[in-house]
């Protein structure tokens, strides 16, 4: 080991300082056989007063950390789901998990028919199909940790609605109707305002396969790991049916 580890001026950030210091004889001791050499000196992540020597708040940008606090629990959601719908499986004989997708590959760039066609991305946290009997049957997941604006929902619905009626869809679907957008999110008010705002939205087309009752929804809180099971059974709602609960292993 090196006999300095970080020497020199203290070094300072916008947001924080970091300062150096001897470490005292006595760490050595708790280090058991791992021994720094005497005058080895370390990072301290606690800064100080410029005026007096008495440690003084980080400040943090909270908008900085509030994004990472979003991105770790959305991702903690997608791999809850899974982790419970592995274990479901297990207890499920006769249906088996073909494809597992939550890479950007299984991002869609989705034509909106018009007077000028535009473009949608659809990018769903993960897409996975699931086999019983034989029938194969093909899911969107999106989960939704009640911060996505009114704005960007729509255009959820609008994207999944338009792809699942564009011939990319169609050609690599012989039942095109085997297919469910599922909507997770944290709470029953959150759920029914969505279902509310897909349930008003106008129908972008007539369309002659897909539309409504193919988005479903449920409240995470309605599975988990010690009780799996439910995730395939009759928790998810459309919001075209009063009521109705759909299951994963309902047959057409």
């Amino acid at each position: 080991m090196t006999s300095q580890l970080l020497d020199g001026p203290c070094r300072r950030s916008p947001h924080r300082q970091v300062r150096t210091e001897r470490v005292p004889q006595d760490v050595n001791a708790l280090l058991g056989e791992t021994r720094l050499p005497p005058g080895t000196r370390t990072l301290s992540c606690t800064p100080r007063s410029r005026d007096r020597g008495e440690p003084e708040l980080v400040r943090w940008r909270k908008n900085y950390t509030r994004r990472t606090e979003w991105f770790v629990e959305h991702h903690l959601m997608i791999s809850n789901f899974r982790s419970v719908l592995e274990l479901a499986l297990r207890r499920t004989p006769g249906v088996d998990l073909l494809s597992w997708d939550q890479s950007q590959e299984s991002w869609l760039r989705v034509p909106v028919v018009g007077e000028r066609t535009r473009f949608l991305r659809v990018a769903p946290d993960a897409r996975f199909s699931l086999r019983q009997a034989g029938q194969v049957r093909h899911f969107f997941l999106e989960m939704d940790g009640s911060t996505e604006e009114h704005a960007r929902l729509l255009l959820k619905f609008q994207g999944y609605w338009w792809y699942l009626q564009s011939p990319a869809y169609l050609q690599a679907h012989a039942i095109p109707r085997r297919v469910n957008v599922l909507f997770v999110t944290t709470g029953q008010q959150r759920m029914l305002n969505m279902m509310k705002t897909l349930r008003e939205l106008r129908k972008p087309n007539r369309a002659d396969h897909g539309g409504k009752d193919l988005f479903w929804f449920c409240v995470e809180g309605d599975y988990d790991l010690g009780r799996p099971n439910p995730l395939l059974r009759p928790i998810w709602r459309a919001s075209t049916l009063s009521g109705a609960q759909g299951s994963f292993l309902t047959p057409d």
